[in-house]
């Protein structure tokens, strides 16, 4: 089980390769073709419904995808 001392240590971390992972896949899938956002905002979606993600997780990775 994770402490959640530990899982605010471990919080930037996440929140980096979250980061990484939306721009790296922004525009382009494995297969080159175009990643449009209404895919990414659906597996966001899906991650939060899974309780991948928190409800402010969530907010802050749509709000990445919709930022101009």
């Amino acid at each position: 089980m994770i402490t959640r001392r530990q899982m605010d240590a471990f919080d930037p971390l996440r929140i980096a390769v979250e980061r990484a992972i939306v721009a790296s896949c922004n525009h382009f899938g494995p297969a080159g073709m175009p990643v449009s956002v209404a895919d990414e905002l659906a597996k966001l979606s899906a991650l939060h419904q899974q309780g991948a993600l928190s409800e402010v997780e969530f907010e802050q990775a749509k709000a990445r995808l919709l930022a101009p």
